[in-house]
């Protein structure tokens, strides 16, 4: 008697959280009580398909929103480097001589490039030991004021050194050896540290376009040599690409 109660009751909780209801019921199982209608069949899938319709749909006015509103901060522009950068048949860009501007990345600062085209203090004749620093933005500086820079710092806390910093925006490590290679007798560094950035140098150094913009050289390891040279000349607003 009991196993025939025992088997009805789970019976009756089975059908209850089974869903398998034709209407309005009530099931007593030891303390448990399901009501309601079953669920139709294929009522996820529909559920599914309307929440995917509302994410792309979503997705699609965001992208016209942005593109209408233009935020500068969302963008690979950056007000003020087409007054930063030239174009270099070399180098594919090189920061303009002497310049003086400002400069609007995820903030606004002061840019101003020495005599040789460096965001750098100009070179000091007094004979000391000579450090130059070659990379790319986080030597250059990007977003941040020339005094905030470690090469700053170095600087100061190393006196007996001549500090160079020979950083230029958006180049990648083919570019920093030529730039080095041409800087070489103005500098006569006795130390040369190059700074790497691992998100973006090897990508860098495999194409000969940056941001589908300015065309820079890239070397080639099969034939030992350095291509693209002289690089395409593309129009002056293009270097805005740059960040």
């Amino acid at each position: 008697m009991f196993g025939n109660l025992l088997a009805r009751r789970f019976r009756c909780c089975f059908n209850a959280l089974g869903g398998k209801r034709d209407g309005p019921v009530t099931v007593g199982c030891g303390g448990i009580v399901a009501e309601g209608k079953p669920k139709k069949r294929g009522g996820w899938a529909r559920t599914f398909a309307i929440q995917l319709l509302i994410l792309v749909v979503t997705l699609g006015i965001a992208e016209v929103v942005l593109r209408v509103i233009d935020l500068r901060y969302l963008r690979a522009h950056r007000v003020g480097a087409d007054r930063i950068y030239n174009y270099d048949a070399e180098l594919g860009w090189f920061p303009v001589p002497n310049s003086d501007v400002s400069f609007t990345g995820m903030r606004t600062i002061r840019v101003h490039h020495n005599s040789l085209g460096l965001r750098d203090i100009e070179p000091d004749t007094t004979p000391k030991p000579t450090v130059a620093f070659v990379g790319d933005s986080f030597v250059w500086g990007y977003d941040a004021e020339q005094n905030e820079r470690f090469t700053e710092i170095l600087r100061v806390k190393m006196p007996a050194q001549r500090i160079i910093n020979a950083g230029v925006t958006a180049y990648g490590t083919d570019q920093e050896y030529l730039l080095l290679r041409r800087l070489w007798d103005r500098i006569r560094p006795n130390v040369v540290v190059l700074m790497v950035c691992t998100d973006n140098d090897r990508k860098d150094n495999t194409v000969n376009t940056r941001s589908d913009g300015p065309y820079k050289p890239y070397f080639d390891m099969t034939r030992s040599a350095f291509e693209g040279i002289p690089v395409a000349n593309v129009s002056h607003a293009s270097h805005a690409d740059l960040a």
